[in-house]
């Protein structure tokens, strides 16, 4: 597979590779993609991490999901449309960036050390 280096926004020096292609379950991007909001740009951002990293659980940073065209507000309520589906479970912690776990076929629960996300409505 070919790789592509591209350098980071505020870091020059820094040179990434990353791989053109990635492959994705049709059935967990499809239940992605009917949840409202930046819930598929988000979805599909924790897939590329989780692709390149080689296992599950990612930590989202805000790097990663300026690629994909989502800002910092709207990353909170589209992980919680992604736990409600069942697509992931989310460890949320104050000051820290989010830990991600992605539910695969034959996983159906989080882990115990992992509380889901709870999703906050604003008030009107």
């Amino acid at each position: 597979m070919v790789e592509t280096q591209t350098s980071h926004p505020h870091r020059p020096h820094l040179q990434i590779k990353r791989a053109p292609f990635m492959t994705v379950q049709i059935d967990w991007a499809a239940a992605a993609a009917a949840q409202p909001g930046k819930a598929l740009h988000v979805a599909l951002a924790l897939w590329q991490l989780s692709s390149a990293q080689g296992t599950a659980t990612v930590v989202l940073g805000r790097f990663t999901l300026s690629r994909y065209g989502v800002a910092r507000d709207a990353v909170y309520p589209a992980l919680g449309h992604l736990a409600e589906a069942g697509l992931i479970c989310a460890d949320r912690r104050r000051g820290r960036l989010p830990r991600v776990t992605l539910l695969h076929h034959g996983q159906e629960v989080c882990a115990r050390r992992e509380r889901p996300v709870i999703l906050k409505r604003r008030a009107a």
